[in-house]
């Protein structure tokens, strides 16, 4: 194996930044980029085509890598499920040389910080359990201790978890992200951690992403593994097919189209109400939705052509208003119709 150029850590960040306009501006050339594809995982010889990576699960590890990935998709399948809307559902594990776990953790809300974190926060010593921070965080029950991680981890991001991973292994779900939102990107923290081989069973087809975290982990040295996994795979299905929407650009198109195919959709749905086999949802009085909400209506219109959502806190002449947020809070779904506390929907696929 040829060895790699190391790039020095300070310019880490700089890379980062680059990388990150580099995908913003793929991004608007949406439709010339290839198809997402969930392959049967299978321990053969894989390879990233964007980012000319390749990697192998060596035969002698393999069962090893393969338990401790299960451990990381036990985390990601951590109570409460579907919280993380809009974002996936992430595990993670980091295993030390000798095969300790090092730290485990998952994400559990939106604008937390992901699951990679959660993990290095064990690590680090900064919290007894990753997994039981994250649980307490998804109940809505932080505590103290981890709003000021998160607060620092904002102000300081990766060096808090400077040397504190060295030589260990990071499994994680999916791939880690490497653009800054509301937390700093996690591959930059796995970094700066000093982990040296990383083993994710799904790639993020995220315009922001989509083996850019794979590149950032590669050009600084670190050996990545690259598993395609059913399981990893299912757990996010939901987020998946949303950025393939996004990606393949299944949008409606001019206003004129569009009010054409509502038209259409409007008796299509209106025949389904008749016979009793339309989808619906329903949300009890003073309930308020939220991600948990959302994540349901998302499955729900993957697998049904409209879903009628039904409020029993909606006024008449709040349902437009109403119908209109939610659409604000999802990939690609239109509002057919409102009438009296119900909403029918429909995404266009």
């Amino acid at each position: 194996m040829q060895n790699k150029m190391s790039i020095p850590r300070f310019l880490i960040p700089f890379l980062v930044l680059l990388q990150t306009w580099s995908l913003s501006f793929q991004y608007h050339r949406i439709p010339t980029r290839p198809k997402y594809s969930i392959r049967r995982c299978r321990p053969t010889f894989l390879k990233s085509t964007d980012t000319s990576i390749t990697a192998e699960l060596p035969a002698d590890s393999s069962d090893e890598d393969a338990h401790y990935l299960s451990l990381a998709l036990s985390q990601a399948r951590t109570p409460p499920f579907g919280s993380t809307y809009p974002n996936p559902p992430v595990g993670c594990v980091i295993v030390s040389p000798s095969s300790e776990i090092l730290g485990s953790g998952h994400h559990p809300v939106a604008g937390w910080p992901h699951a990679e974190v959660f993990a290095l926060f064990q690590v680090a010593g900064r919290v007894e359990s990753g997994e039981s921070a994250a649980v307490n965080v998804a109940a809505g029950n932080p505590g103290p201790e981890v709003t000021g991680l998160m607060e620092e981890y904002k102000e300081d991001g990766s060096s808090m978890f400077k040397g504190c991973a060295v030589n260990s292994t990071a499994y994680v779900t999916l791939e880690p992200c490497c653009h800054f939102g509301r937390t700093p990107p996690c591959a930059v923290s796995l970094l700066e951690a000093g982990v040296s081989r990383v083993v994710v069973g799904c790639r993020d087809p995220n315009p922001k992403v989509d083996g850019g975290g794979f590149k950032l982990l590669s050009d600084a040295g670190v050996e990545v593994v690259i598993v395609d996994d059913e399981g990893c795979a299912a757990v996010a299905d939901n987020f998946l097919k949303r950025m393939n929407y996004i990606v393949e650009g299944k949008m409606l198109g001019e206003e004129e189209e569009r009010g054409e195919k509502i038209k259409k959709a409007k008796a299509m749905a209106g025949e389904l109400k008749r016979t009793g086999e339309i989808a619906t949802l329903s949300l009890a009085k003073g309930k308020v939705w939220g991600a948990k909400f959302l994540e349901e209506l998302d499955k729900l219109l993957w697998e049904n052509d409209f879903v009628v959502v039904r409020d029993a806190g909606v006024k008449n002449k709040e349902a437009k208003e109403y119908g209109k947020k939610i659409v604000e809070e999802m990939v690609g779904v239109r509002v057919v119709q409102c009438v009296g506390h119900t909403i029918t929907l429909y995404r266009p696929k």
